[in-house]
């Protein structure tokens, strides 16, 4: 998360009371229940359920009045992670040999550096990668590591197949 932008905890409270609702809801519901009256504090509810919809966490449920309504998906979060993302980035671990996490993060176009070097840590526990040499950054800031995957066909069998 950006710095600029402060962190108010609505994300929290709406996912929260979007959680425990077992029947749909509707935008104006939402905001009556959490208290939510001003135009500009609405304006933010809006916001964040666009978000929200777009990542998958909320699903739209159809209506025979046409209101929109949503429901909410507890599993979205593992979905987006486990199933989507860390193939990818094995992958591209794969066929690239001999890389940076910075690669991996360009090659499987993931944007968050953290589960790269989850993943990475997990991989040199198990024996899979090791750290041959150190290079600096291309944003020219520091050094990062350079990994060698150890035994390519452990590899494949293990974590691709």
């Amino acid at each position: 998360m950006s710095q600029a932008i402060p962190k108010t905890g609505l994300s929290e409270i709406m996912r929260d009371w979007m959680s425990r609702r077992r029947k749909p809801f509707t935008r104006e519901r939402l905001c009556r229940e959490l208290g939510i009256t001003t135009g500009k504090d609405r304006e933010k509810v809006m916001g964040a359920l666009y978000d929200f919809e777009k990542r998958g966490e909320i699903v739209r449920v159809p209506d025979e009045h046409n209101r929109r309504q949503y429901s909410y998906d507890p599993s979205w979060r593992k979905t987006q992670k486990e199933s989507l993302l860390k193939p990818v980035i094995l992958k591209a671990m794969y066929v690239s040999i001999t890389f940076s996490l910075t690669d991996i993060q360009r090659l499987s176009n993931v944007s968050s550096r953290s589960y790269l070097d989850k993943i990475a840590k997990a991989l040199r526990r198990k024996k899979l990668i090791t750290m041959v040499a150190r290079k600096p950054r291309l944003n020219g800031y520091g050094i990062e590591n350079v990994y060698h995957i150890i035994d390519r066909e452990r590899f494949r069998t293990e974590l691709l197949d």
